[in-house]
């Protein structure tokens, strides 16, 4: 079966199904530019074996920068992550490209007419726990989320992960009740009734209650859907850290997962801020 993919140049395609072929030669379920919501990017493959991932890029040059938050996604996961770009025959990186992806543990493959060559393994990036760069990031995200990272790189981790998630509840209600004021946003219960709202009763919203919204939305955009995501994503651990942050076991609880939590807002900020 001809496999589709969307975002993928035309030119790439037989560089990419090679790859597909690749990964599953090496005992892979293989998905095409599957879409998650801890991704920094819809990624060309993705390999799953048992618990381990496997990213592939397929792109006609090499360009370390764009792998940055592929490894500080690798290194959250807290599993086996592997992420390989792969190029067309003939398109050769410098040595200086290979240098740099090499370092970061990023794989560089060769696709070709005669299947996929390994120029650089990749290495398993869950090894250490890291932030995402927020260099290239729009000044509003910067602005949220540069002091909570601090503290969680300075190893305040649950007070980071609070201060980050305070930050996002506050944009995202803006963002909602953006929408129900220009009446983009219309609600409906999960009975199916209409449900309104004021402007006083939206800003009294706990998390909880603000994700509830979001999921009564009628026509929800993808912003809508990534923000509401997000909120269960970290919704219990944001009430644990508020409520009970003493607790040693909430706190390695939160400390596991803080890393996956950083993206979930990252991403949805990106949309909303």
């Amino acid at each position: 079966m001809p496999r589709s993919y969307i975002t993928l140049s035309p030119e790439l395609v037989e560089y990419a199904d090679a790859a597909y072929e690749h990964l599953q030669g090496e005992g892979y379920r293989v998905a095409v530019e599957k879409s998650d919501l801890y991704y920094p990017n819809t990624p060309t493959l993705v390999g799953k074996r048992r618990v381990t991932e496997f990213i592939v890029e397929v792109a006609s040059s090499a360009d370390s920068g764009r792998f940055d938050d592929w490894v500080h996604y690798g290194r959250a996961r807290g599993k086996e992550t592997y992420v390989a770009l792969v190029l067309p025959e003939g398109n050769e990186a410098t040595l200086t490209e290979l240098a740099s992806l090499r370092a970061k543990g990023i794989g560089v493959c060769s696709a070709g007419p005669n299947g996929v060559a390994v120029l650089v393994e990749s290495s398993d990036l869950s090894a250490i726990v890291g932030l995402p760069d927020l260099s290239r990031e729009k000044p509003a995200v910067r602005r949220l989320l540069k002091a909570p990272f601090r503290r969680i790189s300075e190893g305040l981790v649950v007070d980071g992960f609070k201060d980050a998630a305070t930050n996002f509840e506050q944009s995202a209600k803006a963002h909602f009740l953006k929408g129900v004021k220009s009446t983009r946003i219309q609600l409906v219960t999960a009975k199916g009734l209409p449900r309104t709202l004021s402007e006083a009763q939206i800003e009294r919203f706990t998390l909880g209650q603000l994700g509830i919204g979001y999921g009564e939305i009628v026509a929800p955009t993808q912003a809508d859907d990534l923000v509401r995501r997000a909120i269960q994503s970290i919704l219990k651990d944001r009430n644990d850290a508020t409520h009970h942050p003493g607790k040693a076991a909430v706190i390695r609880r939160i400390k596991s997962n803080v890393p996956k939590h950083v993206f979930a807002v990252l991403n949805a900020l990106r949309e909303i801020a």
